[in-house]
């Protein structure tokens, strides 16, 4: 083969390459909302908040809650087990002050500042999360259930 038959080939061959390596590097999983696949139970009760959501993968998605919450400070229980990503929960008192604001973390029980009672506002974000969020927030006395 001559040079000028070769040089068209190895144009093709490189273009050909450089698509391939472009393809591959767009394999990552498709971003995702919480759906029905990751079982959410949000429960809001008077003094009481959770939520949980298991099996995600590349969840990009925001929950929003409030709550009648009649103490100054409350407990926050972490179960969660975000492995890739993360995830953030924020707790805001009746006058809208951030009274806690902290990662999704495993297996940590932590208190939030002293804040107003009346209606709380919860919000948990979770940026590309795999894994599972399992958080609640309840008054410093009730026990602390696994």
């Amino acid at each position: 083969m001559t040079k000028t038959t070769m040089l068209p080939r190895l144009r093709r061959a490189a273009g050909l390459g450089l698509v391939a390596m472009l393809a591959a590097g767009c394999q990552d999983t498709i971003v995702k909302a919480i759906g029905p696949e990751n079982e959410p139970e949000l429960t809001v009760q008077a003094n009481y908040f959770s939520y949980f959501a298991d099996n995600m993968d590349n969840v990009y998605d925001e929950i929003t809650a409030e709550f009648n919450f009649a103490d100054t400070a409350a407990a926050v229980i972490h179960r969660n087990f975000v492995h890739h990503g993360s995830g953030r929960l924020v707790l805001v008192d009746a006058v809208g002050d951030t009274v806690y604001n902290s990662g999704l973390e495993w297996n940590l029980d932590l208190k939030s500042q002293a804040g107003v009672p009346g209606r709380w506002k919860a919000f948990i974000g979770l940026y590309g999360a795999r894994g599972r969020v399992d958080v609640r927030v309840q008054t410093l006395d009730a026990p602390v259930e696994d």
